[in-house]
């Protein structure tokens, strides 16, 4: 009998995950306004984000394109210099991959609030609050950033799935 249910949810569970999976395919702009709705919903109060035109957000994304392509270069540096049977070229390979692979985006939230944060949700988006930009100077929001994309590139957020920043 255990076996039986356990089959069944089993079965339930991979065609909820694969007629997830195919919506998200089929309507993947719905998909990430839905999962942005989300996160907005859980970790900024249901506040908005600014426009990508917004001074704000042009200054955060432009530091953000700024320090991937740093990470880059120095992954791309470190993998050269590396000889190819140690451990570590496959994992810095890795994450130069993980960081060119997705489409980033640098999301300023309309709040006073001070933080930033991603979330596995939205893998490739990195969330910063206004008031957080409104009292930092460049120097500092880039390390706030480079923390941020760290937690991607580290996997924080893969071993305990949710929505914390």
């Amino acid at each position: 009998r255990v076996g039986r249910i356990a089959a069944a949810s089993g079965s339930l569970y991979m065609l909820g995950y694969s007629n997830g999976m195919r919506r998200c395919l089929e309507d993947r702009d719905g998909s990430v306004k839905e999962m942005m709705s989300t996160v907005l919903s859980k970790q900024a109060s249901g506040s908005k984000i600014l426009s990508t035109s917004d001074s704000m957000s042009v200054s955060v994304s432009r530091l953000g394109a700024e320090l991937l392509s740093a990470a880059q270069g120095y992954l791309k540096a470190s993998m050269d210099s590396t000889p190819a049977d140690d451990p570590e070229a496959d994992r810095r390979a890795d994450k130069l991959k993980a960081l060119q692979r997705l489409h980033w985006q640098f999301i300023v939230i309309d709040d006073d609030v001070h933080n930033a944060f991603v979330v596995d949700l939205l893998p490739g988006y990195v969330f910063v609050h206004r008031g957080l930009v409104e009292t930092m100077n460049e120097e500092e929001l880039s390390f706030i950033i480079a923390h941020e994309l760290s937690h991607y590139l580290c996997e924080h957020g893969s071993t305990r799935r949710g929505l914390h920043g």
